[in-house]
């Protein structure tokens, strides 16, 4: 999710782990922002990425510690 407050933006991420967002950034020749965000649902049709899911393995092992899961 993407919002705008006071000429600042805000992202918030989920923690339902269904989806995970696409945010692009882009400057134009005089400085001037662009921001577009894409949701990405996670879903069956999207093949696993092994080296990825290692990675992430790893550190959401560390969250378990402090979820009490």
């Amino acid at each position: 999710m993407l919002s705008q407050v006071n000429g600042k933006y805000i992202v918030k991420s989920g923690s339902d782990f269904r989806s995970f967002g696409k945010i692009t950034v882009t400057f134009d020749e005089v400085g001037d922002l662009s921001v577009a965000v894409e949701k990405i649902d996670i879903v069956s049709t999207i093949e696993e990425d092994t080296y990825m899911k290692d990675i992430v393995s790893k550190y959401t092992g560390n969250f378990t510690v402090f979820l009490n899961c």
